[in-house]
């Protein structure tokens, strides 16, 4: 089994936006190489609530298993971007715009983007909340220091913990919402259970506090 990484941003190609972020560097180090998220396959999901045809990256269809890594952030549209949405990044890059003309409203969208996180249906998500991002996101927004991470096989449950921790009732996320509506696992606090994981200060991590989220 071959280990590689990537993405499609909605601007830029996949190899540029991991040279800019300093991922390119580190996955050559590692002799990681990059999936090919460029071109892609029309795949059919019969179990699809609302969309049942996706257009899905090469590197996404010929991997074994998946880790989902999305970042912790805020979102003009969907109010919060997360474990869910990160998988829109499975679809190459300029068909994004056209999912959102031709998917206006937020509820059409947040359905399509559980629908395509049920086809994808990573084995485990891991949030990066380290530095979160506030305000006018997902592009436009002030970084804020949360300082965890948040590591779970649920979706839903992680987009819920990840909601209440900046105060935010995980029903006004959409992605979240919907998800617990088609059952999609886990969403209600009482129903989850968290654990805590305690590291010392280091000058790559200032805080002190990585968390980690499992369900039952």
């Amino acid at each position: 089994m071959t280990l590689s990484f990537g993405d499609s941003p909605a601007v830029h190609s996949p190899k540029a936006a991991a040279q800019r972020t300093g991922m390119m560097e580190r996955a050559a180090e590692l002799d990681i190489p990059l999936a090919d998220f460029v071109k892609g396959q029309d795949v059919f999901f019969e179990k699809g609530l609302q969309n049942k045809k996706f257009h899905v990256a090469n590197g996404v269809l010929d991997a074994d298993k998946i880790v989902s890594l999305p970042k912790m952030k805020s979102h003009g549209l969907a109010r919060m971007t997360g474990a869910v949405k990160n998988q829109f990044g499975c679809i190459p890059g300029t068909l994004k715009g056209e999912m959102h003309v031709k998917l206006p409203h937020v509820d059409d969208f947040s359905r399509m983007l559980v629908d395509l996180n049920n086809y994808v249906s990573p084995s485990l998500y891991v949030m990066d909340a380290i530095h979160a991002m506030e305000g006018n996101g997902p592009r436009s927004g002030v970084p804020k220091a949360m300082n965890a991470l948040l590591i779970s096989t649920d979706p839903v449950a992680l987009d819920a913990t990840a909601a209440r921790m900046v105060n935010m009732n995980p029903e006004y996320v959409s992605t979240t919402r919907i998800g617990m509506e088609v059952g999609m696992e886990l969403y209600l606090k009482r129903k989850s259970r968290l654990s805590e994981t305690r590291y010392p200060a280091s000058s790559e991590m200032s805080s002190r506090l990585s968390g980690s989220l499992q369900t039952m």
